[in-house]
């Protein structure tokens, strides 16, 4: 999840916007709505990992027990808590 964010003058304000042109907040400076960037790209990494361990959990859980990734994902989901 690579999203690119946009900050762009609304009068006296900043709006940021996704990369689907989504509005996502209005600031009052510019060094506000950056600062919301990086904390988006943050959760976008941690999303990203998170995807990712869950797909080589779920992998790994379907080869040791041969079963399918519809059987795995509900095994981990239910793990998870």
């Amino acid at each position: 999840m690579n999203a690119e964010y946009k900050i762009a003058p609304q009068g006296k304000r900043f709006e940021l916007f996704d990369d689907e042109n989504h509005p996502l907040g209005l600031f009052k400076s510019v060094r506000q709505a950056e600062t919301e960037v990086a904390r988006r790209k943050r959760d976008d990494r941690r999303f990203e990992t998170a995807r990712l361990l869950v797909q080589a959990a779920v992998e790994s859980l379907m080869k040791v027990h041969r079963i399918s990734e519809l059987t795995a994902r509900y095994w981990i989901r239910e793990a998870s808590g």
